[in-house]
């Protein structure tokens, strides 16, 4: 196996680099999808919990 040079050596940690961020922002709108989804579907349930209240004398 030969050596790397500093330009190869650079390629290769800019990429780790980028795939280790690529992995993180994966994470971050994961968590993020699941939390906007929690929300909405707890304001869903707050509006229909409204309108059913509503609608019962």
């Amino acid at each position: 196996m030969r050596e790397l040079n500093v330009d190869e050596t650079n390629e290769i940690s800019g990429g780790i680099v980028a795939l280790y961020w690529v992995g993180v922002g994966a994470v971050w709108a994961y968590r993020s999808y699941k939390t906007v989804r929690f929300v909405s579907q707890a304001m869903a349930g707050g509006a229909l919990y409204d309108g059913a209240k509503s609608m019962i004398p």
